[in-house]
């Protein structure tokens, strides 16, 4: 964006997302799927009874798969915000 608050195409910051989504997606998937696998096996050892490790477990698992899905759509700026102002902060030209 410029100082007069017009979006600008910025092509390098487009190459390089188009450069990295993919290994990061990659990575990404393989490190959900370690989570959420230990989170199913500590589960199974939980007790019946133990209600506040089940809602604990339970809150962790949506947390992985919210980060999972910000990993998956790094590359669709209308739904990864954070990602693309960071990305705009690194590529700012005064």
């Amino acid at each position: 964006m410029d100082k007069n608050g017009n979006i600008k195409e910025d092509i390098e910051a487009r190459s390089f997302v188009g450069r990295v989504s993919k290994p990061i997606k990659d990575v990404g998937k393989q490190i959900y799927e370690n989570m959420m696998e230990n989170l199913t096996e500590e589960r199974e050892h939980v007790k019946p009874d133990d209600y506040g490790k089940k809602d604990r477990l339970v809150m962790e698992s949506f947390h992985i798969m919210d980060r999972y899905k910000d990993i998956f759509n790094i590359d669709d700026p209308k739904y990864n915000n954070d990602f693309t102002n960071e990305l705009a902060i690194l590529n700012k030209q005064d």
